[in-house]
């Protein structure tokens, strides 16, 4: 079912922040990279939803998403993890600010959801 959630102008940027951050990561390190923001190509949609990042080099892909410490515990996110974290073939990656990083490991350990890489930025 898709969700049309809509952040504050702030958590917007900070949630484009870190896309971008783990995007030019992925980047960096050789993938090619789909992303939600300006810039990227959009990536597939996965069963009901975009994600945020779709990354491939090779045999390795990685569906990334990124979370604002007002998204990291709601339904809708734990629908996208599920969605994400059962692809077959790929890896599944989540980066927060570190203030809520704890907090989203928590959630994701709450849902069952097994995430193979979590990311933070400092500063937010």
């Amino acid at each position: 079912m898709f969700v049309n959630l809509k952040r504050a102008p702030q958590a917007q940027t900070l949630h484009d922040t870190l896309v971008l951050a783990l995007a030019n990561k992925f980047v960096s390190d050789g993938y090619t990279v789909w992303a939600d923001i300006s810039g990227f190509t959009k990536p597939p949609k996965i069963g009901d939803y975009i994600p945020d990042i779709y990354a491939e080099k090779g045999a390795s892909r990685i569906i990334a998403e990124a979370e604002t410490c007002d998204t990291i515990c709601i339904d809708h996110t734990r629908e996208q993890y599920t969605a994400f974290s059962n692809v077959r073939g790929t890896e599944f990656h989540v980066i927060t600010p570190i203030s809520c990083f704890s907090e989203a490991k928590d959630c994701a350990a709450t849902w069952g959801i097994t995430v193979n890489r979590w990311w933070y930025q400092e500063g937010y």
